[in-house]
């Protein structure tokens, strides 16, 4: 896996749990068309460190995802949004936090684009669902689509200071759960469905993820080609811990 050197060029505190952090490196000017959910890969050292490009060795880094909120070729940047957990230093680990907290001038590798599924080819209106790891997701898909493009997007945030202005179209309504308050799958359940057939994109915490599948599958009876799902992160567990739980949670479904 190549791993391209990067420089943190600036950092914005979003909200209360959301950071977005700007990198540039000259060769953002050939990296890959992205589309809505891709996502990159930043690389740190076994201490937590930022891994810089003189310090590669043959040891594998650690390796957390972000989706990518905005690729600008011409001016060599890429935008990242990262949602700051609460448990981040006891539960997730170091690298997770240190991702939390560069700064200006501080040079990281990445590596990607990898790309996630997007919607159906099909739909009639659109069903988002998200916690704030998937914000920056649902907030790309909602700037590709249609001006004319209707439906709801149920944004779980950790804190009331968490709401903030995203990039939403006219014709879907936006609905925020705070701190908990409601899992997104009960909060699906209560929507009020437009006619036709929609197309549904969510992604979560684990546990959320397992809830939002018993709805999708037994419930509402939706076609597999209608819906995109997937888990981003597990309460307690590091992203590779989660990685493992994935894929033993996927052969048991299938």
């Amino acid at each position: 896996m190549a791993y391209m050197p990067t420089k943190v060029l600036a950092c914005k505190q979003l909200s209360k749990h959301m950071k977005r952090i700007t990198l540039f490196s000259d060769s953002f000017s050939d990296f890959p068309d992205v589309g809505p959910g891709a996502y990159i890969k930043l690389l740190f050292n076994h201490d937590g460190t930022p891994l810089e490009i003189q310090q590669v060795s043959s040891d594998r880094p650690i390796m957390r995802t972000y989706t990518i909120q905005a690729l600008d070729k011409k001016n060599l940047e890429l935008t990242l949004d990262i949602a700051l957990h609460q448990d981040n230093h006891q539960q997730l680990g170091i690298a997770s936090s240190r991702a939390s907290t560069v700064t200006p001038g501080q040079e990281i590798c990445l590596a990607g684009p990898g790309s996630a599924k997007g919607l159906a080819n099909e739909f009639d209106w659109v069903l988002f669902a998200g916690d704030m790891t998937a914000m920056p997701a649902i907030e790309s898909h909602l700037s590709a689509l249609p001006s004319h493009t209707i439906g709801h997007a149920v944004l779980s945030v950790t804190a009331q200071e968490d709401i903030r202005e995203i990039a939403k179209l006219k014709g879907v309504e936006l609905h925020w759960l705070v701190n908990n308050n409601e899992s997104l799958a009960c909060a699906l359940a209560k929507l009020p469905w437009p006619q036709g057939t929609p197309a549904i994109w969510a992604a979560s915490e684990f546990s959320e993820m397992r809830a939002m599948r018993v709805l999708f599958n037994d419930h509402w009876h939706i076609p597999r080609s209608q819906y995109y799902l997937s888990s981003y992160w597990k309460k307690g567990r590091t992203e590779d811990q989660h990685k493992v739980d994935k894929q033993k949670d996927l052969a048991v479904v299938a």
